[in-house]
């Protein structure tokens, strides 16, 4: 069915931006805005401590560090020396690597990625191969892997081809379809560079990077070096009124996350890259690569910002803004370019909070140097129909293999109806309205934020994509796996289970009725269903109120979790072998037969459930 619009003659204000004219950023001016406002953030966001280094072309215009980056002996932080684990921003030494490799005739960048991996090969799921152009986009297709992403200890650290072999990621999507942010994906570009170049990662990014860059007080190495760990912050959470300090938290797979740096060493690699690849006289990338590495790789709707050759665009305030950003668990980190005015800033923060300060500054920043300037320009667009828009949509970045999946399924974006023709949509941190600005284009009146939604052949939309997130999209859910429906049904299915573990005890003292000896092992098989069905829900419960902790690997919990989801099938097998020789008693009365059948389907439907959840085999 042809999609059906409405026609709207609509005379609507399209946000315009008028660009400004290249900022006169005063150092000292700049000092004490960013003064004024970390100190404000810092308590706000609890960051014990932050770095920043702010370029202008060539040259440094700002660098500082701010708060303590350990708390416990109250050591400042040092713009020079500090070092903080910057996470995904390392992936652009990946890039940086890959794109010099293409540059010396080694890579071609369109070409099938198993002619470079020797043994290690991804599977031929589709008909169209995987290219390191993809990886960069990150549109490989891959499902994503978070159990292990982190290790606490040496010991759990693995070289990346055993990795890669054993946890290869499934290829779910062709490629070059949808954008799924994949660490997999960049450690599979990193084991192209050892492969091609005969170094080992962490070797060739130190002779290739940072020596022809002088960058010093940073490393690539895990654990960091004797001679930099006094220099390596520590990382806090804010729990209960205090900060908890964490440990170190190794990246197994280091070319997607390893890095370790000072913000004086990624104040040198901004500049230069703004100054075409070359700083003080030393050339890492010819300026034409530079240029590409900015420039759009994959843009999944004209109107939202574009994954770009490593790097992803940012852009805010009618200027064109690139760069990349990094989490772990305890630092955020973020590095923005302004290429037109030849600006870069970095900041990194050792807090899982510190994400909102960063974006803060950020918004905070633009407004000061660039600030918007609203035009109302007349425009005419087909309206969407709110009814095409209105579902249930889940994060495509999730893994399609083991029990995380379920993360995307009880996080989903959910679209409403709202006022008027505006939708309205929750899932984020709070509940937003939007407006259609533009056919299949919606905005938010409060934040500016816009969501794209892509159509099927109907009309009816099958995904939506965030407008300043270009490395992901949101599919629609089928009916099935809607929060509602499946915790609608869960609901029924625990409150049988609730039901007989509760009643069978209490009727077994109280109740004077005969039962026929089936009956009674039936009912002794189906309270330990119950039983065994209230223990993993209870161990679910736990896994999920730490689920942080799987980024590091299955706890106790979640190994119990998933051991003790196979007596559910298990038992429920053992009812069904009951129910034939328990009907032929003949001493049940009709509610009995529909309440016993009832439990028993409670079963086999929890144990598909389990199935559907990757609770067996997939993990």
């Amino acid at each position: 069915m042809i999609k059906q619009a409405i026609r709207a003659l609509l005379l609507i204000g399209l946000p315009f931006v008028a660009s400004a004219s290249p900022p006169d950023i005063n150092r000292t001016e700049l000092e004490a805005f960013t003064d004024g406002f970390m100190a404000a953030a810092m308590e706000n966001h609890h960051v014990p401590g932050a770095v920043i280094s702010v370029v202008a072309g060539d040259t440094v215009l700002f660098e500082k560090g701010y708060g303590y980056s350990h708390l416990d002996t109250q050591a400042p932080v040092n713009a020079d020396t500090t070092l903080f684990r910057v996470a995904s921003i390392t992936k652009l030494l990946t890039w940086v690597a890959v794109m010099q490799l293409h540059e010396a005739g080694e890579l071609d960048l369109d070409s099938d990625i198993n002619d470079y991996l020797g043994e290690l090969q991804v599977p031929s799921s589709f008909d169209t191969p995987i290219t390191l152009n993809h990886l960069m986009a990150h549109t490989p297709g891959f499902e994503d892997h978070v159990i292990r992403l982190f290790a606490l200890n040496e010991s759990s650290m693995e070289p990346a081809p055993d990795i890669l072999a054993r946890e290869m990621p499934l290829r779910v999507r062709p490629p070059g379809e949808l954008p799924a942010y994949s660490n997999h994906g960049t450690a599979l570009a990193g084991l192209i560079v050892e492969r091609v170049s005969g170094l080992s990662w962490v070797e060739y990014v130190e002779t290739a990077i940072f020596q022809p860059l002088g960058m010093e007080q940073v490393t690539v190495r895990q654990p960091v070096p004797d001679a930099l760990k006094p220099q390596l912050a520590t990382g806090y959470a804010w729990r209960n009124g205090s900060y908890r300090a964490g440990e170190f938290e190794y990246v197994p797979l280091a070319s997607a996350g390893g890095m370790s740096s000072s913000a004086h060493a990624m104040g040198r690699f901004m500049r230069a890259i703004l100054n075409g690849g070359e700083l003080d006289g030393e050339r890492i990338l010819g300026k034409a690569t530079v240029d590409r590495m900015r420039s759009d790789l994959f843009r999944a709707d004209p109107r939202i910002s574009a994954v770009l050759h490593g790097f992803y665009e940012f852009s805010s305030h009618g200027q064109f803004i690139f760069g990349h950003g990094g989490s772990t668990v305890r630092f955020q980190s973020i590095m923005l370019l302004l290429p037109d005015h030849d600006i870069g800033i970095f900041i990194s923060t050792n807090s899982e909070s510190g994400y909102a300060l960063h974006s803060d500054y950020r918004k905070a920043w633009l407004d000061r140097y660039f600030p918007q300037e609203q035009v109302v320009k007349p425009h005419t667009f087909d309206q969407t129909p709110v009814e095409n828009v209105v579902g249930t949509y889940a994060n495509i970045r999730s893994s399609f293999s083991d029990f995380t999946e379920l993360g995307r399924v009880l996080s989903p974006l959910s679209v409403t109806e709202g006022l008027g023709a505006e939708i309205q949509v929750t899932g984020f941190e709070y509940p937003r309205s939007y407006r259609e600005i533009d056919t299949g284009l919606f905005e938010d009146r409060l934040s500016g934020g816009r969501l794209a939604f892509g159509f099927d052949e109907t009309g009816r939309a099958t995904h939506v994509l965030l407008g300043t997130v270009p490395t992901t999209a949101f599919e629609r859910l089928p009916w099935y796996h809607s929060p509602r429906v499946l915790g609608a049904a869960l609901g029924a299915v625990i409150l049988i289970f609730v039901a007989v573990f509760v009643i069978f005890p209490v009727q077994s003292f109280t109740s004077h009725i005969y039962r026929g000896a089936q009956e009674v092992r039936y009912r002794r098989a189906a309270w330990l269903l119950a039983l065994a069905a209230i223990v993993c829900l209870l161990l679910f419960l736990n896994v999920a109120r730490v689920s942080n902790q799987l980024l590091f690997g299955l706890n106790d919990g979640a190994r119990a979790l998933l051991v003790g989801s196979y007596t559910i099938p298990l038992l429920t097998l053992v009812l069904a072998s009951r129910i034939p020789a328990m009907w032929r008693e003949d001493l049940l009365s009709a509610p009995s037969r529909v309440g016993y059948l009832l439990i028993f389907v409670a079963g086999v439907f929890l144990s598909l459930m389990l199935l559907d959840w990757h609770l067996y085999l997939g993990s």
